[in-house]
């Protein structure tokens, strides 16, 4: 249900749902982690990623905040920022900031946002705010300046720009 209308399932995957009406011009994903009806530990992701495809990787990093209160999400994002692309790391961005020790957090945030290019970094900026590290704030702005997206006033000129519907693939892997 999206504003009282019902959207039929389209697509279902091992980690999510997408409904969507073309009539309304409405489309929703939902985490099958979030309802319970997908289940996943650290050691299996560890054991199985190799074998997924990029489409099944990019689902489970787009679902995964949904295991954010397992005992072993940590581990899990550690994982996905040691072995994934770089793009994939858009998607867990906010989660590394909330639930990794902030030093770690901050440190592995600010390698990923110099791996990308300025258009591809709002998640990972807005991430880093998130934070609160002391270098937030320079490391931030230091970013925007080089992106040309700050005024010499030090005014943010438009931070809109959302990386979260890009899907670009890098074949990097992020902490290279």
């Amino acid at each position: 249900m999206h504003d009282g209308i019902r959207l039929p399932l389209r697509r279902e995957t091992r980690f999510s749902r997408n409904y969507r009406s073309d009539a309304h011009k409405l489309e929703s994903e939902i985490s099958r982690f979030m309802d319970g009806t997908a289940a996943i530990k650290a050691a299996e992701i560890k054991r199985e990623w190799a074998g997924w495809p990029e489409e099944t990787r990019f689902d489970f990093c787009n679902s995964c905040a949904g295991l954010s209160g397992q005992s072993d999400f940590p581990d899990i994002l550690r994982f996905i920022i040691q072995y994934a692309e770089p793009a994939y790391c858009d998607s867990v961005a906010l989660s590394i900031a909330n639930r990794l020790p902030r030093d770690e957090a901050f440190d592995i945030l600010v390698r990923i946002l110099q791996k990308l290019e300025a258009g591809q970094t709002s998640n990972i900026t807005q991430a880093i705010a998130m934070t609160k590290h002391p270098n937030a704030e320079i490391t931030i702005r230091s970013h925007l300046a080089r992106s040309g997206r700050i005024l010499p006033c030090g005014k943010p000129i438009n931070l809109s720009t959302g990386s979260a519907s890009t899907r670009r693939r890098a074949s990097a892997s992020v902490l290279d």
